[in-house]
């Protein structure tokens, strides 16, 4: 392979191979080199496949260029002083413009090659539909968008090379489309139906108002050390796999944990808005207690329960401990959930006696506004995990117990830097109304707002009007609206070419039928339910623009 290079006049075949000088060269002398060069292990070793196939020249004009160009034509100037103002190709301009003129919502990034299978406008309808739905807290799957863009496709009678037996776009497509509009793949958080139904807008402020009462009571606006938030949470040594990096094609990829399942440690802090901690309390799984178990690297209470858990007895003993480890000063305001420990009878007694004011969290909603929920525990695991790879790389072969558990956790628990932007994110203090940004609490907008479904409509419009002198019983069904993710465009589609409904189908509100309706010429509008298949009137199901349309029978019932 290196002859036969240097007899081509190339002193440097690797140098040659990843430049651009290869890429330019003719097709015959290019196909040599890849043939040679399949058959040649040890450049193959050197030389990857991606760095020596075909490199395209880039163009020399970027989409800012052109849609700066395009503004230049719309404020008056012509197409060919704009294309010679920005180094275009004056026919290039021309026909980014008419195709900006015909659709001021396409994309102005440079297409090469074969058109889009969908037409941009669709393509930005799909987008929103993913983005409401993922705000809303039904994100859509890879396989759920190719199954929403062919039938798109088919509705809209569009030539693709979408597979019809399998119903949904080619996976090539949804690459390119991920690329287009700059999409990526998420892990979600779960969040339970009550979570998402309790966090609205209207409950958030009320706690706020709350807050901003009891602090101007207390007089302690401006005394971050007296304001506290503790709460418990469990650490294990066997976590969930991240990913890790295999060759493609790989049909068995492993990663070593320490055991089946993990046994539950719970760790009980307790963090000011000043970035104060006191020791925390560390609750192991056992009865009988060993020495081995306390650390010198990392003081704090130990205790033992059945489970590993927190119990009445163990919070009544840490909160004695919080009040000797506090300073002096009062009245003191103490956030935390509403767990049963939490709120006994001798808590409640003694916090009462020393001037400590509890705050209990609004029900489901300490994922958005206990501080230690919202900007300490995440990142703390995260540095957990990370030093549980550290001890299976530098430990092959050896498993952490108990006994190691507080000498690692004195690393991860290092996090005084997040104490306050935690208190800040939740909004308790300062007390900020739209700490809680609008996308977090978009999924209960779904049962707090009827008129929000997640379903596909197919609405019919008004019902046409006979024209006058025509005697005929023929009736005009008019037309149907094509079924869009998006509300800004509703396009009708002659009823040819989508279903439309029968003559006689009532409604299943008011159980007039459509033929009375054509007789009236009262232009009643109709729509589907696309659960039960039923029609009604839209007044009589009180219908608004709705994107996803479910009657009021299947709302209950399902």
């Amino acid at each position: 392979m290196y002859d036969f290079l240097r007899k081509r006049g190339s002193p440097d075949p690797i140098k040659w191979l990843t430049s651009g000088a290869a890429a330019r060269s003719s097709g015959r002398l290019w196909r040599e080199v890849i043939t040679r060069l399949r058959a040649d292990a040890a450049v193959c070793d050197l030389v990857l496949v991606k760095d020596v196939q075909k490199i395209k020249p880039e163009k020399p004009y970027s989409e800012a260029s052109i849609r700066a160009a395009i503004l230049e034509v719309k404020s008056g100037s012509t197409v060919y002083k704009a294309a010679k103002k920005f180094s275009i190709p004056w026919i290039t301009l021309k026909a980014y413009y008419s195709r900006y003129r015909h659709d001021p919502t396409s994309s102005y990034q440079p297409k090469r090659g074969k058109p889009f299978i969908l037409p941009s406008k669709i393509e930005i309808q799909l987008l929103h539909y993913i983005n409401k739905m993922q705000e809303i807290g039904f994100g859509l799957t890879v396989k759920q968008i190719r199954i929403v863009a062919y039938r798109l496709a088919e509705k809209a009678h569009i030539k693709h090379p979408f597979s019809r037996t399998k119903q949904y776009a080619g996976w090539y497509w949804w690459a390119s489309f991920k690329k287009r509009y700059n999409l990526c793949l998420r892990t979600p958080e779960s969040l339970s139906m009550n979570r998402a139904q309790s966090a609205t807008r209207e409950s958030i402020n009320e706690f706020y108002k709350m807050l901003e009462e009891l602090y101007t009571k207390l007089g302690i606006q401006n005394q971050p050390q007296r304001i506290w938030n503790l709460d418990e949470t469990g650490f294990m040594f066997v976590m969930k796999a991240g990913k890790i990096v295999a060759l493609t094609g790989k049909t068995h990829v492993y990663k070593q944990t320490f055991g089946e399942r993990g046994t539950t440690t719970t760790v009980l802090p307790c963090v000011n808005v000043a970035g104060d901690t006191i020791q925390p309390m560390d609750i192991f799984k056992g009865k009988r207690w060993d020495d081995r178990l306390k650390s010198s690297e990392f003081p704090c209470l130990i205790q033992l329960s059945e489970k590993g858990w927190i119990n009445n007895d163990l919070f009544l003993e840490f909160f004695q401990h919080f009040i000797e480890s506090i300073p002096l000063a009062r009245p003191v305001v103490l956030f935390m959930d509403s767990h049963k420990s939490h709120l006994a009878p001798e808590v409640l007694g003694l916090a009462s006696k020393e001037q400590i004011y509890i705050v209990t969290d609004p029900p489901h909603l300490t994922h958005l506004l206990q501080p230690l929920d919202v900007g300490i525990f995440s990142p703390m695991k995260a540095k957990w995990r990370n030093l549980l790879d550290i001890f299976q790389i530098e430990k092959p072969g050896e498993k952490p117990t108990r006994f190691d558990f507080l000498k690692m956790f004195a690393k991860a628990y290092d996090k005084r830097s997040l104490i306050v932007k935690a208190f800040a994110k939740a909004g308790i203090y300062p007390i900020k109304y739209d700490a809680i940004l609008d996308h977090a609490i978009a999924p209960s907008s779904v049962t707090c707002d009827p008129s929000i479904d997640i379903r596909e409509p197919t609405e019919i419009p008004k019902a046409k009007k006979k024209k006058a002198g025509k005697q005929t019983k023929k009736v005009k069904k008019g037309k149907v609206y094509e079924p869009s993710p998006s509300s800004n465009t509703n396009k009708t589609t002659p009823a040819k070419q989508l279903q439309s409904i029968k003559d006689s189908n009532t409604c299943g509100t008011c159980k007039g039928t459509f033929d009375q309706d054509v007789k009236l010429k009262n232009g009643k509008e109709w729509i589907e339910c696309q659960f039960c298949k039923t029609w009604y009137h839209v007044e009589c199901q009180n219908v608004i623009n709705s994107l996803f349309f479910l009657c009021s029978n299947c709302k209950l019932s399902h």
